[in-house]
């Protein structure tokens, strides 16, 4: 053999050898071209085309280098500028259980005692054969004191019970029916976690049951059948579809909804990848709790070859709520009433179960809405790395964070806690303006979801919406995030200073929470042998005033690389 010949084997086969394994298959099934796409890789790449074959990237870059994978079968989508991003992830929210309150009584978004007095009957006259009327979403600051009353209640319906649980669902309002069958009378104790409300006059309950209260009537429903959790599952992933949602972590699942997600990915029709966290009950004991979920993430990893539903996650609220005054404070209330909230794990506690979680592999995934629970938090996770320094491969991460105290706000980044926000939260709408700044007082209302603070201190940022609680849209949420004020909403934006940019946005809807989720290795970000979950919006959001994003179109979604969601027909 010559030397020329040696030459220019030697350099054929490294050329060969240095390609990716899936150019291997020349022929793309579906190819995206003339587009904007913002691969969310390291370097935060822009390319013009994506190709897909199966459910995997096959090549990402130039419309030339594209066409090299299309042939006749293959269908081809001429994009004109459009943007393409990595499917969104969300990483707390309630699927299911939000499917399923969309078949129930919805009391979502109304702006008076008015309409949500008319949307109860309306549902009574539709459901005569209902044995309750149960609904959700009714919104606290339209009563006096977040205090609904079972009178108004009782006017509407006395013979069946009512149970209708408030929009952030840390509030339920009953009837006197309800309250008769559940034995809550004016002698009634608080149980532990939880408050009766009651008349200050007669001591009477007034209709209004806080946090583990709400467990003393939700215990006497009629328990929702397989049929309804599926049809919740199947409800709640068709929205997430048309927002462009294609992984979530299920923020607090029950045996039921977790048996939902099983029998729908043994039924094929999931269309999202799920991480589930499942709920730390204050009442039972630690370590049963830590080994089962121990046990079920093992027996999900052995069953679930795709990794399409994995248990990841422990689901712990260490508070309340501000507007209930059950978010746990540093310093007391600054209303009449006073107090600083309570935790509902006492700090020992909390950080010999984080040790305990953590030390199994599995991650904490922590509810904290007040700056008391938060510190608490933090110590937990001090605690479990002080003694294994291993459990910060968990990914652990705290939701909400309304309230962080400055000298905690460096701590996530030093002990890798990632923050997941909801963003859409952050704006002054009438939970902030009646219920929370009142009873914060102004120094301490000047950083409510402290997202840019949170950001300068290195925090890593994840997306989630919370919904049912509020809207599953990422662009909606986006929008907020940026303006810090309402969808449609103009004048000054509410503490300016706490902005985040859109960067950090879609990083935080895209590969941080593909790293919440454990699955930054298959996807949040557009690469070659990465799952081909995709969103194509009707814009690039980098174009579109910040007052705008909110409006913007998801045209399409890809899941695996099937189409899940169709605004209009793509073709070349």
């Amino acid at each position: 053999m010559s030397v020329r010949l040696a030459l220019v084997l030697i350099t054929l086969i490294s050329i060969l050898s240095s390609l990716p394994a899936f150019a291997a298959r020349e022929r793309a099934d579906t190819v995206l071209l003339n587009a904007s796409v913002h691969t969310m890789d390291a370097a935060r790449s822009i390319k013009e085309a994506v190709c897909i074959a199966g459910d995997r990237i096959i090549y990402v870059g130039s419309n030339k280098g594209a066409r090299r994978f299309i042939e006749n079968a293959t269908k081809v989508l001429d994009l004109k500028g459009r943007m393409v991003l990595p499917g969104f992830q969300d990483c707390h929210v309630h699927l299911v259980e939000g499917g399923m309150h969309l078949n129930e009584c919805n009391l979502d978004d109304l702006k008076s005692v008015d309409e949500v007095v008319d949307m109860i009957k309306s549902y009574r006259d539709e459901n005569p054969q209902k044995e309750w009327i149960k609904g959700s979403g009714w919104g606290l600051p339209l009563f006096k004191n977040a205090n609904a009353r079972k009178e108004l209640l009782d006017k509407i319906e006395s013979k069946k019970p009512v149970f209708l649980e408030s929009q952030d669902y840390h509030s339920a309002w009953v009837n006197s029916k309800a309250l008769e069958l559940a034995g809550i009378t004016a002698d009634s104790k608080d149980p532990e976690g939880g408050h009766i409300e009651k008349d200050p006059k007669t001591g009477e309950p007034t209709g209004t049951l806080r946090e583990s209260a709400i467990e003393l009537v939700q215990r006497h429903l009629p328990p929702p059948t397989e049929e309804e959790f599926r049809k919740g599952l199947l409800r709640g992933q068709e929205l997430a579809a048309t927002c462009g949602i294609t992984s979530i972590q299920d923020a607090s699942v029950s045996p039921q909804v977790l048996a939902a997600y099983e029998k729908g990915y043994g039924d094929g029709i999931l269309t999202v990848n799920v991480n589930t966290a499942i709920k730390i009950d204050p009442l039972k004991e630690d370590d049963a709790q830590v080994e089962n979920i121990k046990i079920l993430s093992r027996r999900y990893r052995e069953n679930h070859r795709e990794d399409l539903l994995k248990v990841s996650s422990a689901k712990i609220f260490a508070d309340g709520v501000i507007e209930a005054r059950t978010a746990n404070l540093l310093r007391p209330y600054s209303d009449k009433a006073g107090g600083n909230g309570k935790l509902n794990f006492a700090p020992e506690r909390l950080a010999s179960l984080v040790t305990k979680l953590e030390s199994a592999g599995i991650q904490v995934h922590i509810h904290s809405i007040g700056d008391g629970a938060t510190r608490a938090s933090l110590d937990a996770f001090d605690r479990s790395r002080r003694q294994h320094p291993e459990n910060r491969r968990c990914r652990s991460h705290i939701a909400h964070l309304e309230l962080i105290d400055k000298s905690d706000l460096p701590r996530f980044a030093s002990l890798s806690i990632s923050a997941t926000i909801q963003p859409y939260w952050a704006q002054p709408d009438e939970y902030i303006v009646r219920l929370t700044e009142p009873v914060l007082g102004k120094k301490r209302s000047q950083n409510i979801y402290p997202f840019k603070s949170l950001r300068d201190e290195g925090a890593r940022l994840a997306g989630g919406s919370d919904w049912p609680v509020s809207t599953l849209s990422p662009l909606e949420a986006i929008q907020v995030a940026v303006t810090r004020r309402g969808i449609d909403k103009e004048g000054d934006c509410w503490l300016p200073h706490q902005k985040l940019i859109l960067k950090d946005c879609l990083e935080a809807y895209t590969i941080n929470g593909a790293f919440i989720n454990h699955r930054d290795s298959e996807n949040g970000s557009l690469e070659v042998g990465k799952q081909a979950d995709i969103v194509v919006l009707d814009r690039d959001l980098y174009t579109v005033p910040a007052g705008e994003l909110a409006r913007v179109k998801v045209l399409k979604t890809i899941f695996r690389g099937k189409e899940i969601y169709s605004r209009e027909d793509l073709k070349e």
